[in-house]
C-alpha cells in the first residue's frame, strides 16, 4: 500500500476545499493512504517582512522533512516539472510506496531552497489558491491510481 503525505504551510480555512480534500482522501483509500500535515503559516504586514516571512515557513517545512527517514519528497512549485496526467502516474510508480508532497504557502519557496530537491511538480502554469492546489494534487493522485489499475476514470 502506498502511503503518501502532503505536508502544506497553512490549513483550509474554506470548509469547500476542506471537503473536497476529505472527499478524494476517501475515493483514494483503496489505493494509498494519505495523510495531511498543516504547519503555521507566517503573516507579514509588509514587502519588507515576507523575505523572512518565507524563510520561517522553509525552516518549519525542514523541520518536518527532518522527521522523515525514507521516501521520495516531491514539492510542488510553479517552477517545477509539468506532467500530463498518464506521465504522472507512471512516475508516481516511480517513486514507490513511500512519498511525501510539500505545498508551500501564499509566499511560495525561494530559489535557494528549491535546489535541495530531486523532485519537483508543477500543477500548472497557472497560480492557484494553496487550498485549491492540495485539492488539484489529490484529485491528480486518484486519477493517477485508476490509470495504473485500469479502472474507468480517465478517458
Amino acid at each position: 500500500m502506498v502511503r503518501i503525505s502532503i505536508i502544506s504551510i497553512g490549513g483550509f480555512r474554506n470548509p469547500w476545499y476542506r471537503s473536497l480534500a476529505f472527499h478524494y482522501q476517501k475515493l483514494l483509500f483503496p489505493y494509498a493512504r494519505v495523510s495531511f500535515r498543516e504547519l503555521p503559516s507566517e503573516s507579514f504586514l509588509d514587502g519588507s517582512q515576507m523575505e523572512r516571512a518565507r524563510k520561517r515557513e522553509e525552516e518549519r517545512v525542514l523541520g518536518e522533512l527532518k522527521k522523515k527517514k525514507t521516501g521520495t519528497l516531491v514539492l510542488l512549485t510553479e517552477q517545477g516539472a509539468p506532467f500530463d496526467s498518464m506521465t504522472f502516474s507512471k512516475k508516481v510508480e516511480s517513486w514507490g510506496s513511500d512519498i511525501t508532497f510539500v505545498v508551500g504557502g501564499a509566499l511560495g519557496f525561494n530559489a535557494r531552497f528549491l535546489k535541495g530537491f530531486r523532485h519537483t511538480l508543477s500543477l500548472s502554469p497557472m497560480t492557484f489558491p494553496h487550498e485549491m492546489a492540495r485539492v488539484v494534487l489529490l484529485e491528480q493522485l486518484y486519477r493517477c491510481f485508476t490509470i495504473l489499475k485500469g479502472k474507468m476514470y480517465h478517458y
